[in-house]
């Protein structure tokens, strides 16, 4: 099954010109196939009919795979959940360090990554990644828990200009760089995993874990001393005091 997934990818990239498409899910039997595509445009655009072939790009994936892997293909059509963030004042560079790490996460996973992130870059993703859950749960009816981050891209917005004033009369230029972010999410069939482990971690806080090893029953057990027999109480000796010896004069 997985190479006809894997066929079913290729021919969508190589077919679907033109139009932004920021995941391919696909799933696959002996007898059907299920190809679902997520957008951030509107589904319309994908199921219209165009005027130079008069079918709809939808339609024509579906007889094109059905040709390539012998099997009934559905096409569907998704516009994923976004959330925008313009003209946010950090560096490109210093936001593509953060987005990174959280591309193609879970939104649990996601989340939990960034704050721990020591940029300030992070708080503003995290926040722009809560709004794209928002939008998912009220716009779309998906399910927080079940969320991914399938795209996130960030693009550079103008540039303001500034100079600090140098010796000699001369001014030295200052850019200031703006970014715009772009998230998007869709759902997920994988669970968050950091979720999962830290909900087993909380429960066992304060309880140290049993060492691997012998169990009590297995410890050799160590032979008790007889209690000391009482002995006799001997009179303490004492001494008699010394007697100093006075020496008068003649």
């Amino acid at each position: 099954m997985e190479d006809a997934v894997g066929k079913i990818r290729d021919y969508v990239r190589k077919h679907v010109t033109g139009e932004r498409i920021w995941r391919i899910a696909a799933k696959a039997t002996r007898d059907s196939a299920r190809v679902t595509l997520y957008t951030p445009d509107k589904p319309e655009r994908l199921l219209a009919p165009r005027e130079d072939e008069g079918e709809s790009i939808a339609v024509g994936l579906e007889r094109g795979l059905k040709e390539r892997i012998g099997r009934d293909v559905t096409v569907e059509v998704v516009q994923a959940p976004t959330a925008v963030a313009r003209f946010i004042r950090i560096s490109p560079r210093k936001v593509r360090h953060v987005v990174d790490a959280i591309r193609n996460k879970p939104v649990q996973d996601a989340l939990a990554i960034l704050q721990f992130v020591p940029n300030s870059a992070a708080k503003t993703v995290s926040k722009l990644i809560k709004s794209a859950v928002a939008n998912a749960e009220n716009n779309h009816r998906m399910d927080a828990e079940t969320l991914e981050v399938i795209h996130v891209h960030v693009d550079e917005g103008p540039t303001l200009k500034r100079i600090s004033p140098r010796a000699m009369g001369r001014a030295y230029r200052i850019a200031k760089r703006v970014s715009h972010i772009t998230v998007g999410v869709a759902e997920s069939e994988k669970p968050a995993r950091i979720a999962q482990r830290g909900k087993g971690v909380a429960r066992t806080v304060g309880k140290a874990p049993r060492r691997a090893g012998r169990t009590e029953d297995a410890k050799p057990k160590r032979a008790e001393k007889p209690a000391p027999a009482a002995e006799a109480t001997k009179p303490a000796k004492t001494r008699a005091p010394r007697k100093r010896e006075h020496k008068g004069g003649e």
